[in-house]
């Protein structure tokens, strides 16, 4: 577990979590020594303050460093980092719901017809209970991915545990892109934040 201020991260054990994704989207069978690699990443890579990790053209010499919007926003809460490089595949995306495609809510009229999820092992919730929720959105300031992704907002309630969790409210970022023409896209580097988590006190 990893305690900030007033919010609490735990994690699943990584061995029945990593097996139960790996049958959930099938393909090869990782070698042991690979899933030994991968949980050590995932452990290199815990949830950081947002102030620990700055976007990197967001200098002291640089001229909104006096915006203090900006500083703020790129500031509060926590965010989550790629264990690794990830990529997308063309089996890992989908298309949008008809419905959604037509209606044209809340993607522009389809101009981004294609879903996925990002599964993190992590959790998240507040210490005691403390009526706090969070909210999911894109790290703010920071370069964007290679691929034209938008992460869909979203609020996790940190002061209810749901059931089946065993610590908080689950870490899956959800995303729509555009259509990913290559048969391999880079969506994330490893390091590069995935999602800022800003906590919204009730």
């Amino acid at each position: 577990m990893i305690e900030y201020n007033d919010v609490e991260f735990g994690m699943y054990d990584l061995d029945p979590w990593l097996a139960m994704k790996m049958e959930r989207f099938g393909g090869p069978e990782p070698e042991r020594g690979q899933l030994e690699l991968l949980k050590e990443k995932i452990r290199l890579y815990p949830p950081i303050p947002a102030k620990d990790m700055l976007p990197s053209w967001y200098t002291e010499d640089h001229v909104l460093r006096h915006c203090l919007g900006i500083k703020w926003v790129t500031s509060r809460g926590y965010l989550m980092r790629a264990p690794t490089d990830i990529t997308i595949r063309n089996f890992m995306i989908s298309e949008m719901a008809e419905g959604v495609m037509t209606q044209g809510f809340p993607f522009e009229d389809g101009e981004l017809p294609k879903v996925f999820k990002i599964d993190l092992p992590w959790m998240i919730r507040s210490k005691d209970k403390k009526p706090i929720d969070f909210l999911v959105t894109t790290p703010a300031y920071h370069l964007k991915s290679d691929v034209d992704i938008r992460i869909q907002q979203g609020i996790l309630a940190g002061d209810k545990i749901p059931k089946g969790s065993p610590h908080g409210e689950e870490i899956n970022p959800f995303f729509c892109s555009k259509t990913i023409e290559s048969e391999t896209s880079l969506v994330f580097k490893e390091g590069d934040p995935i999602v800022q988590l800003i906590p919204v006190y009730k």
